[in-house]
């Protein structure tokens, strides 16, 4: 892959990270009422997403609702990192599409792209969103030493990528700790999906802990930093084959003003 900066298409004007808003699902307890309200979540107010469900809680199907939601902006800027590389083959060959063994290099690259971008903290950035599937299933598969590595690299964009226009949104079962090293308190926004253990619960929001009570696929709560939790519910997609298309064109977006690692081939 080649990062280039010249010849590029005219873009769009570069939107201010700190103003973005996400619609992601509907509020549950207005719905009941009848009242269909969009849940608003700020990628970078407070910065960086994870989405988290056991198997068979909608978290795939949220986790592509989210990507066409970014990709709406084409502002936006999308990276995607696919561990198990078997859930969204529709991808496969977009330019900043990297499934199964390749996620490292995708890694890698975002965190060569946030070190560019922070030499130059006087110039603005289009927003850069790294998506990555599986982080945990990553991690497993790796040895201890490449383990350390990989949560030092996570880390290090976790509390440093806002500065350089970038947000994380992570998918995984289980939130724990231990998939992060130091940095688990720098996810400001936690949607978790299905049934929640106790332990989940306390591991996502232990000062609100009985408040977390989401059921049912596609059914969850929003946590964000510093509010109370919002029960949410994730819906359907009208037109899926036109969200797919939304998603592959952001996959294909050239990433400009980076000259700098334009010699990078992942």
């Amino acid at each position: 892959m080649t990062i280039r900066s010249e010849n590029q298409p005219k873009l769009p004007p570069r939107p201010s990270p700190e103003t973005i808003m996400i619609p992601i699902g509907v509020n549950t307890e207005l719905l009941a009422y009848g009242i269909v309200r969009p849940v608003m979540v700020h990628p970078f107010n407070p910065p960086h997403m994870c989405i988290c469900g056991a198997s068979g809680s909608g978290k795939t199907f949220t986790e592509r609702q989210v990507l066409g939601r970014i990709a709406q902006d084409p502002a936006n800027l999308i990276v995607f990192a696919d561990y198990k590389g078997i859930d969204f083959p529709e991808y496969i060959g977009c330019k900043h599409y990297y499934r199964h063994n390749a996620v490292g290099n995708a890694l890698e690259l975002v965190v060569r792209i946030m070190n560019e971008r922070m030499k130059h903290p006087e110039r603005s950035y289009f927003p850069l969103f790294f998506v990555f599937d599986e982080w945990s299933g990553f991690l497993s598969g790796l040895d201890k030493k490449a383990q350390d590595e990989a949560k030092k690299a996570l880390s290090s964009l976790l509390m440093l990528s806002r500065g350089a226009s970038i947000a994380l949104v992570l998918c995984m079962q289980r939130i724990d700790a231990s998939n992060f090293g130091s940095s688990r308190d720098n996810i400001g926004t936690i949607l978790a999906l299905g049934q929640l253990s106790q332990e989940a619960r306390r591991m996502i929001d232990a000062d609100h802990k009985e408040m977390l009570t989401a059921s049912g696929r596609g059914r969850g709560v929003l946590v964000t930093d510093g509010r109370l939790p919002v029960p949410i519910t994730i819906p359907d997609v009208r037109d899926m084959k036109q969200l797919n298309e939304r998603i592959i064109s952001a996959l294909n977006r050239e990433i400009p003003d980076l000259s700098e690692v334009n010699d990078y081939d992942g």
